[in-house]
């Protein structure tokens, strides 16, 4: 248990934001710390909480993605929503791209590293959740037609498990939006490749007999969460700079900074204004 304790220290310090504890299951098996069965990911469970009780691990650490808070955001007065104006603004400097850019993720458990690298780029992330949903698929569709019709070309990067049924999605809803009747987004699977298992070291599991889709198939299968942050990270901030127009990118920028400026003069010479009239 002592050695478990700091195999997950370990990984932990890899990251900066927290994630979820069936992505630290899956860097744990990857790495055959521990087996890959729903045993032993209760069993981390249970030894998660009791360390968490004992300040051996912060409770700060990890994340459950699939609960959240539902409701509308409130200010005590004008002055903190112009506050909240000038610290939340943020142009969309895609406007004068080309392209439309979205990072789908097969598995919930990758959104809590997703979203930063995506919020830093002003991207979207959408999660799957194993095979997208015609719902789902069909909302998307209507995106990317909103954006094909400013002259913009939508793609998405994705990343995914290297396994029959991973790589199968990919076809799946390719065959969807053919049958909505829209131009398919630029597609492409950025990890994982089979290229990426020899590249990375990347532990390997036999196909799983139940897959009905396993028919064919060459080679291990493996998880997207066997990749570390900085792996996942690297592949996709490089994806996105090849997609963007370096200049355009810069001088919208310096447009953003400029509004930013404008934001923050309104605040200063509105709170001015409120305390003279006070006074």
């Amino acid at each position: 248990m002592d050695d478990l304790l700091q195999q997950i220290r370990i990984i932990l310090e890899e990251y900066e934001e927290r994630i979820t504890i069936r992505h630290l299951f899956y860097r744990l098996a990857g790495k055959g710390i521990i087996e890959k069965t729903e045993t032993a990911y209760k069993g981390l469970c249970t030894h998660l909480s009791k360390w968490r009780k004992s300040r051996d691990i912060p409770y700060s650490a990890f994340v459950d993605s699939s609960r959240w808070h539902y409701g509308a955001t409130t200010y005590s007065d004008e002055d903190e929503a112009l506050e909240a104006c000038v610290e939340s603004y943020r142009k969309n400097l895609w406007q004068s791209q080309d392209v439309y850019v979205e990072i789908w993720s097969e598995k919930d458990a990758m959104a809590s590293l997703l979203t930063p690298l995506a919020g830093e780029w002003g991207i979207k992330t959408f999660v799957c959740k194993g095979f997208a949903s015609i719902s789902s698929l069909f909302s998307a569709a209507g995106d990317f037609q909103r954006q094909q019709s400013r002259n913009k070309t939508p793609h998405i990067l994705y990343i995914g498990d290297h396994d029959p049924s991973g790589v199968a999605m990919d076809s799946s809803m390719a065959k969807a939006w053919k049958n909505f009747g829209i131009t398919p987004p630029v597609f492409k699977r950025v990890a994982v490749l089979p290229e990426h298992i020899e590249q990375f070291n990347l532990a390997t599991r036999p196909v799983k007999s139940g897959d009905t889709r396993a028919k064919g198939w060459i080679g291990g299968c493996v998880e997207v969460d066997t990749l570390t942050p900085a792996q996942i990270r690297g592949l996709l901030e490089q994806e996105i700079i090849d997609l963007v127009d370096p200049y355009q990118w810069e001088q919208a920028k310096l447009i953003e900074q400029a509004e930013v400026d404008t934001l923050k003069s309104l605040a200063i010479h509105h709170a001015e204004s409120k305390r003279e009239t006070l006074e």
